[in-house]
């Protein structure tokens, strides 16, 4: 009887672990931005700011993002960034370029047209070179 007992016990463990891992996989795609920063953004990183990041590899660069309500982001040719909204008109950024598992915060802002990036918390010098700045509306 005691094997029965220690099986039911593992079994519920186990339903009740699928169970949470199922609802935040729900929670992350139930993901909704705000409507602000949906939307196909421009932007120009010069070989200045790169060297100023200590990257001196990269040329100057006219990027194009795309950022989707579900806070999917198609930006400098990858496919599988990530925004995910925080309180107070900030966002975390993920799977940036170059950067690995590493995850940056920033503020956002946006005004006649421009999106305005500000770095809160980033130690990846790609996306800080990537994303922070002043990102024009595209028309598409």
């Amino acid at each position: 009887m005691r094997s029965w007992r220690v099986l039911g016990a593992i079994a519920t463990v186990a339903i009740a672990v699928c169970t949470g891992a199922v609802a935040r996989a729900a929670a992350q795609t139930a993901v909704k931005l705000p409507a602000p920063l949906v939307g196909a953004w421009e932007h120009t990183v010069t070989k200045a700011n790169w060297v100023q990041l200590g990257i001196a590899t990269e040329p100057t660069e006219r990027l194009s993002m795309l950022v989707s309500p579900d806070g999917t982001v198609i930006a400098a040719e990858k496919t599988d960034v990530r925004f995910t909204p925080l309180s107070g008109h900030r966002i975390v950024i993920s799977n940036a370029f170059g950067c690995g598992k590493k995850k940056g915060v920033y503020h956002w802002s946006v005004a006649a047209g421009q999106l305005t990036l500000t770095k809160l918390q980033d130690t990846c010098a790609y996306s800080i070179g990537l994303y922070s700045g002043v990102w024009k509306r595209e028309k598409i």
